[in-house]
């Protein structure tokens, strides 16, 4: 009998061995095995993620006497099931020469927190003087002095062979993280004589942002000599965006399409100075020289949007009352303005830094003036600035926040559509349709934002309630009500009710407000949510 337990317990053990699987393949290698005393060298490490779960951060150990870790690389994003990436860590040698038995040691963590260990790889380093472990194959590289933010620039890699033999380049891997590789002219199984060199051109775009980062070059060849071979080179980047002291043939090429929203001198359209029976016209050099001061210890567009936006909230006070001018040099002089004052002192304010701003309203054919809120373009998307609601944030922040439901009902059942305002002629409209760049793919949208709130089981059983609704408007009204909640308000409500009632009374207060105008603040309908359950 207690043989036949224990074979049971064997067999319950595999099965779970079998049913447990290992998120990842992870494959290492190193530059280089033979360094001199203190020489930095670089471990790279290869992770496919053949498991069910995404894998959030990948941590490494060295056990080895002497050896340091001077840099260490994080994920960008997430690496995705079926997805892999190259990770490389700098590992500074002993000071002492020797021959070093070597550990390394990864461990992965998943999306549900779960750390997984076991990847192990050991070798030897040898560390000796520099005499006998001279580099074969250097590799230089030129780059421009100066990179702005959003650019595209070049990178030359110059690969000199001082082996007494040809080389073959067969490949080159490049770790960037969030810098992208836009060209190159690197062919495969390039030949390089001895005592020669040759040049690979490499075109990169930077983030729309001041920016800094590493980008290494892991150059693989092969000759008679050395067999297969690795040398690293990294690269550290700095670029910076400051909008404000560039000219405008660097603002239309960093920014393309977007400058126009820089250069308009007209703030709204031809229909709006009629209504309001003004000119909406902007005087830069009024507004720089204010505006600069504010920028001086500002590194970045977004530091100078805050910095901006900072200003106007508190130099003016806002309330509810008419519209007296679009003049925006006559509002600044102005403490007390409207809203709608606000967003055009907003957009001078900004275009004045070189900062693409616009003013976006819902239309309806007729009327392009009603909900009018201010956008600004910075480090790549726009943000949005609500002066009624003194809110400053992404647009996907906004599109799940409680102010952004009433205008949603506007655009799926009363036909408004959201409108970026362009200069025209007096009562001409000129506007650009940006609607679908609000709802398309909105679900989604929301869901990512209530990810970013909520812990993980929260927003689990949030999106099992969201999934359980039939229809897409009932999804979208219940991802409204969780977005207009605080975090520990939606955690006290899922401990009240199963998730079944709370489905079906979400769908309830749907079919009874779905076609009644939503108030204007949605979180009155989160209220009255957990006031049924309270």
């Amino acid at each position: 009998m207690r043989h036949l337990k224990i074979l049971v317990v064997m067999m319950v053990l595999l099965g779970l061995g079998c049913l447990i699987k290992s998120p990842a393949q992870v494959r290492f290698s190193l530059d280089k095995t033979v360094v001199t005393p203190g020489e930095y060298f670089y471990i790279v490490v290869e992770v496919n993620n053949t498991g069910k779960f995404a894998i959030v951060d990948v941590n490494l150990n060295i056990e080895g006497e002497g050896f340091l870790v001077v840099q260490r690389p994080s994920l960008t994003s997430p690496i995705k099931v079926g997805e892999a990436t190259k990770l490389i860590w700098v590992v500074k040698a002993p000071p002492v020469p020797g021959v070093y038995p070597v550990k390394i040691y990864v461990d992965i963590k998943d999306e549900l927190n779960r750390v997984w260990k076991g990847f192990i790889y050991e070798t030897t380093i040898k560390v000796e003087s520099s005499s006998n472990s001279e580099q074969k194959v250097k590799v230089e590289a030129i780059l421009p002095e100066e990179i702005y933010g959003g650019s595209e620039f070049n990178i030359s890699l110059i690969i000199k062979n001082n082996n007494p033999v040809p080389i073959t380049i067969s490949k080159i891997d490049i770790i960037a993280g969030k810098i992208k590789v836009v060209n190159t002219s690197f062919q495969k199984d390039i030949v390089v004589m001895p005592a020669s060199s040759v040049k690979v051109v490499y075109t990169f775009q930077v983030p729309h942002q001041t920016f800094q980062d590493t980008i290494f070059f892991l150059v693989e060849y092969k000759s008679p000599e050395t067999g297969i071979a690795k040398v690293v080179k990294n690269i550290s980047i700095r670029a910076t965006l400051k909008p404000w002291l560039l000219n405008e043939t660097i603002l239309r090429d960093l920014y393309k399409e977007v400058s126009q929203w820089i250069f308009y001198d007209k703030i709204v359209d031809g229909y709006w100075e009629w209504i309001y029976n003004s000119d909406s016209t902007i005087n830069r050099t009024y507004f720089r020289e204010k505006i600069l001061k504010t920028l001086e210890t500002s590194d970045s567009d977004l530091e100078a949007g805050n910095a901006i936006f900072n200003y106007l909230i508190t130099h003016h006070i806002f309330s509810e009352r008419i519209v007296r001018t679009l003049n925006p040099q006559e509002i600044d002089k102005t403490p007390s303005i409207s809203p709608i004052e606000g967003n055009i002192l907003a957009v001078a304010y900004f275009r004045s830094a070189n900062l693409p701003a616009r003013i976006i309203a819902l239309y309806n054919n007729i009327e392009c003036t009603e909900s009018p809120i201010t956008e600004v373009y910075l480090e790549g998307k726009w943000f949005v600035i609500d002066l009624g609601h003194t809110y400053f944030a992404p647009r996907d922040e906004y599109i799940a926040s409680r102010w952004f439901p009433r205008i949603y009902q506007l655009i799926t059942q009363k036909n408004y559509r959201i409108v970026a305002l362009k200069p025209a002629p007096i009562l001409e409209h000129s506007h650009e349709d940006i609607t679908e760049e609000y709802v398309a793919g909105i679900e989604d949208v929301i869901e990512e934002q209530l990810q970013e709130r909520l812990d993980r089981e929260t927003y689990s059983k949030v999106i099992r309630i969201v999934d359980s609704l039939e229809t897409k408007e009932e999804r979208i009204f219940a991802l409204f009500l969780f977005s207009s909640a605080e975090p520990q308000e939606i955690k006290t409500l899922l401990s009240k009710a199963s998730l079944e009632n709370i489905a079906k009374t979400i769908k309830a207060l749907y079919q009874f407000y779905y076609d009644i105008e939503w108030e204007e603040d949605f979180r009155v309908y989160w209220v009255k949510l957990m006031q049924i359950y309270s």
